[in-house]
């Protein structure tokens, strides 16, 4: 049985080739109930291949609804449930790749973000939370000691309330050439005290 032909071309030294399909075989398959899908499988071509060839041969294409009611009457799945079902298996979890696994990290403007079982989360609160055993509250803040603000080591971390933060910054660009405030992490040495 002939299907069409394949017309193989060289155009500017790459080879190309273009499948001609037999237009009123396709049209007669589709009409008798054959999905495109089906059909694209059949003759080794795209999906958007059969399209093409339908509409080229004025073959009225099937809505939603009626690809749907031809899906049942063929004994299968209507099309949406079994793509529901395929995407919800194929893209949930770790089968999605933009998927982050716990204590991933992605850079989120100068801050470094980690995933954590709570949703994505600023590293450096997470670093100064483990290191002081406890929820950091609403109104604490964290001072990256020498502003680089993806440098989330402990001895670069200050944890201050944000109004302290505010004021600190005010005096810090006010008095820059006169004053030159220098601190410590108040984490390490938090730590050190607990230990």
């Amino acid at each position: 049985m002939s299907f069409g032909k394949i017309i193989v071309s060289i155009i500017n030294n790459n080879l190309m080739k273009k499948i001609m399909l037999d237009g009123s075989l396709v049209c007669e398959l589709y009409v008798n109930g054959d999905s495109t899908v089906t059909l694209a499988k059949l003759f080794n071509v795209s999906y958007g291949t059969i399209n093409n060839c339908l509409k080229s041969n004025n073959c009225k294409l099937r809505n939603n609804r009626d690809k749907s009611l031809n899906a049942i009457a063929n004994g299968r799945n209507s099309n949406s449930e079994l793509q529901r079902k395929v995407v919800r298996k194929k893209w949930t979890g770790k089968g999605n790749p933009r998927w982050k696994d716990i204590g991933s990290k992605r850079k989120s403007g100068e801050y470094i973000l980690i995933k954590t079982k709570n949703g994505w989360r600023k590293e450096e609160r997470v670093i100064a939370e483990k290191l002081l055993k406890r929820q950091l509250r609403n109104d604490e803040v964290i001072h990256h000691i020498n502003g680089n603000k993806s440098d989330n080591r402990p001895k670069n971390l200050y944890v201050m309330t944000a109004s302290a933060h505010k004021s600190f910054h005010v005096v810090d660009n006010l008095h820059r050439d006169f004053v030159k405030i220098k601190l410590k992490s108040n984490i390490i040495d938090y730590q050190l005290t607990i230990s």
